[in-house]
This record gives C-alpha cells, structure tokens and sequence, in this order.
C-alpha cells in the first residue's frame, strides 16, 4: 500500500519572543520634586524581539494590580504606562497601562528574521499615588505572550 499526498503538508506557523536581559529589570525613580510634578520614564532600546512565520498579537499583564514593596506597602499597577515603538521605524506600536488582565499591547504580520521593539515605562505627571510614600523599592511580574492569529 503506498500513500501520496496530492499537494504540499500543512506547514506549521513557526514564532518567538524574546526579552532582552537589560530590560527586565525597570527602574523608574523619583529622585527629585520634578519627577513628582512632571512624572518619570525610562526608555529600554530593543527590549522585546520577535521573529513569526504568521500574524501575531503580543498581549502583556502583569501578577497583580498592585506593585509591592518588601514592607508590604502597596502602589496600584495601573500608575505606570507601558509604550512599545518599532525600533527600526520608531512608529508606536501601542501602549496600556498595566494591569492583572492580560491586555492587547500590539499585532503584526509575519516577518522573516527578527524585528525589534523599544520599551518606554512611565508615570503620569503628578500622580497622588506617588505622593507620601515611603522611599522604598516597589515591584511586580509582567508577563508578555505572543499568540499567533
């Protein structure tokens, strides 16, 4: 008995994500009354890179909606903004401010090789939550997901 296919086998959409190592730790530091009034960010240069053989959307959310100190004190997760830009074309890819629902950053089509993505975290200017809090470092997990369309 022999089996031929008739045409070519499903090819299987092959896709990857990568966080670049200096960007997964961010520090956004109020050092002065300016920050305060005028918020803060910081800019990651190629922070996320993807590669795809199909269309994809790139969600991200993070463990909770709080930001955590190792005191146990608390600022909402949603005072931070997260942008992402195409690093080649600087073009704004989208942006969120975080929260636990996993939420749409941005889509792309397929590309052949890797395309990369600058990450820019930041506060809003004068936020209250930031005010009278104790000088402490403040954290939280954020998860980023690729899923093919």
């Amino acid at each position: 008995m022999q089996i031929l296919p008739k045409d070519n086998l499903p090819v299987e959409p092959k896709y990857g994500m990568q966080l670049n190592a200096s960007a997964k730790n961010v520090w956004l530091e109020f050092k002065s009354a300016n920050d305060y009034a005028n918020g803060v960010s910081k800019s990651y240069p190629n922070a996320l890179s993807t590669y795809s053989s199909t269309p994809y959307e790139v969600r991200v959310n993070a463990l909770s909606n709080n930001l955590t100190s190792a005191s146990n004190k608390i600022l909402p997760i949603n005072t931070v903004k997260l942008m992402i830009k195409e690093n080649a074309t600087q073009r704004t890819m989208g942006e969120v401010y975080l929260s636990s629902a996993q939420q749409k950053l941005f889509s792309n089509t397929e590309h052949a090789g890797n395309k990369f993505f600058d990450a820019i975290y930041s506060t809003k200017p004068g936020d209250t939550n930031f005010f009278d809090k104790d000088y402490e470092q403040y954290s939280e997990t954020v998860f980023f997901t690729m899923i093919p369309q």
